[in-house]
């Protein structure tokens, strides 16, 4: 896969917090991560896409919504109901 990618450049993610409730038995808990909603969400964020329902029936979207406001203004899309054409 990545020689069908190669040309693209790479990107990451900025320091996005999550709102997903990690408990793990087995493991040690990350300190860092997203849920993989939350992930889509940042990366269309920063790319300048958001969609107001990408997070429709994520249950913890208010939580991860409230602590990455500052993120979400910093990327230029708050309030952004539809990708800019």
């Amino acid at each position: 896969m990545e020689n069908d990618f190669s040309t693209l450049p790479v990107r990451s993610l900025l320091d996005w917090q999550t709102a997903y409730p990690r408990v793990s038995k087995v493991y040690a808990d990350p300190s860092a991560g997203l849920a993989t909603i939350e992930a889509l969400f940042a990366a269309h964020a920063q790319l300048g896409i958001i969609t107001d329902t990408l997070l429709d029936h994520y249950r913890w979207k208010e939580e991860f919504l409230d602590r990455n406001a500052e993120l979400i203004r910093q990327c230029g899309t708050a309030g952004l109901e539809h990708p800019p054409a």
